[in-house]
């Protein structure tokens, strides 16, 4: 298969050797057992650990996060050796998580950047990112790519931290978890956007302190480190190397919650946090509704039909409003393994349509295609191992395993793979649930 996109430079040759270190993990909370007894159960799970030989320790991952506009895809397109699509306005222009990717000059690492959107997203509600962010954090780790760092970018043009800034800190803080705060670099940058005097860069400053003080403070303490961003490639390139060079793999909070605890999305701190977000604007359209509908039977006394149609309409859309958030509540009770089946579908399908072909071929389809062709050949091996055992337990029922129960066997595991391979496309393999993410 031609390699291709940001893959160009990450696959290897099975044959190749490559040697590998100990993995140097930090979890939010809690330690996990060394190779964890739950990931080396191939009997529970399908993603199982590599070996190491056939491991790549030269790609590793770098997410890139922050609230809409505040410079991600620019930072990203400064480094990537494909082209990056940049908005130019408040407007999200990242509605989907993107990878990016270009040969570290100094290490030689394979670099990919992982561009995500914000938690205030212009099109798409939080439960939506949330969901996103997750599978992708969820599925670099399972294959066994090293996270080894975020860049969380603050625009210094910011007099305050308002709503938006502030609920996009905090998931982040809930994503990552304490443990995971020093591969965290905290980047302020449009400088150039202040005004070019010295009154401008000190009050430039004097912001990065507030925020050094107050708002970063649990990270900063917990080991994160400030950088500022200049808007030059090597501003950009300094930012990532120090978390290159820095080589710590890190598992986000996240990550461990969903992978190791085994927890559903709601379960999860991050989804929490959505939780309590999704019930403040629930119990704010519910008092519209009380005062609305207490609105609408006085102008109907007063016999003012028309202000009354109208406050109806008002209350309609408010209830709709209700129900919307009700919906997006109930996408959070959702398993890694639907969600990754959930995310498959709405890439392929994205994949299908003309005005996206281009820019998801070779990106994120290609990450697909690679899980789903080796969790086939996890699955074949474990339905094979499956149906050896039943014949064993048959064997020891019967005195002896008969010609016509062989056959009856050997007939439901040649249906069995049969039924695994006839979906086609991208989601053929998916329509069987993933035992290595069903909980326990």
């Amino acid at each position: 298969m031609t390699t291709k996109g940001y893959f160009a430079g990450i696959r290897r040759s099975s044959t190749e050797p490559i040697s590998k270190p100990p993995r140097r993990i930090s979890v939010a909370s809690g330690a996990i057992p060394e190779a964890s007894t739950q990931r080396r159960n191939s009997h529970n799970v399908h993603f199982r650990e590599k070996d190491t030989a056939s491991q790549q320790d030269d790609t590793v991952v770098i997410a890139v996060m922050g609230v809409t506009g505040s410079g991600k895809s620019s930072l990203i397109s400064l480094l990537a050796d494909q082209p990056v699509g940049i908005g130019h306005n408040l407007q999200s222009h990242t509605t989907h998580t993107d990878m990016f990717s270009f040969s570290h000059p100094e290490t030689k690492n394979t670099v990919i950047l992982l561009d995500t959107p914000g938690f205030d997203d212009t099109d798409r509600s939080d439960t939506e990112i949330l969901k996103e962010i997750s599978c992708f954090l969820a599925m670099i780790h399972e294959k066994r790519w090293r996270l080894v760092g975020i860049v969380y970018l603050h625009r210094i043009t910011d007099p305050r931290l308002g709503g938006s800034a502030m609920k996009n800190l905090h998931m982040f803080e809930k994503l990552c978890g304490s443990r995971s705060f020093p591969g965290v670099v905290l980047v302020t940058n449009m400088w150039g956007d202040l005004e070019p005097t010295e009154a401008g860069r000190a009050l430039g400053e004097r912001r990065q302190g507030e925020l050094k003080s107050q708002f970063w403070k649990t990270i900063l303490e917990a080991g994160g480190n400030v950088m500022q961003h200049d808007g030059s490639k090597e501003s950009a390139s300094a930012i990532v190397s120090s978390l290159v060079r820095r080589n710590e793999e890190i598992v986000l909070h996240i990550v461990h919650e969903l992978v190791e605890e085994r927890k559903t999305l709601d379960e999860t701190d991050a989804g929490q946090f959505v939780q309590a977000e999704l019930l403040k604007i629930k119990k704010k359209y519910d008092r519209e509704i009380a005062d609305l509908q207490e609105s609408m039977e006085e102008a109907m006394e007063a016999r003012d039909e028309e202000t009354a149609r109208a406050i109806k309409r008002e209350r309609e859309a408010a209830k709709a409003k209700v129900a919307q958030k009700a919906r997006e509540s109930k996408g959070l009770k959702i398993s890694m393994q639907q969600l990754v089946q959930e995310k498959m579908a709405e890439y392929d399908a994205r994949a299908t349509e003309p005005e996206n072909q281009e820019a998801v071929k070779g990106r994120i389809t290609e990450l697909f295609e690679e899980f789903k062709s080796e969790m086939r050949e996890e699955m074949r091996e474990e339905l094979e191992s499956e149906m050896r055992d039943v014949k064993e337990r048959l064997a020891k029922i019967e005195t002896g395993p008969t010609e016509k129960t062989e056959q009856r066997v050997e007939q439901q595991e040649e249906e069995q793979l049969k039924e695994d391979n006839k979906a086609g496309g991208l989601m053929g393999w998916f329509s069987r649930p993933l035992s290595g993410f069903s909980r326990a």
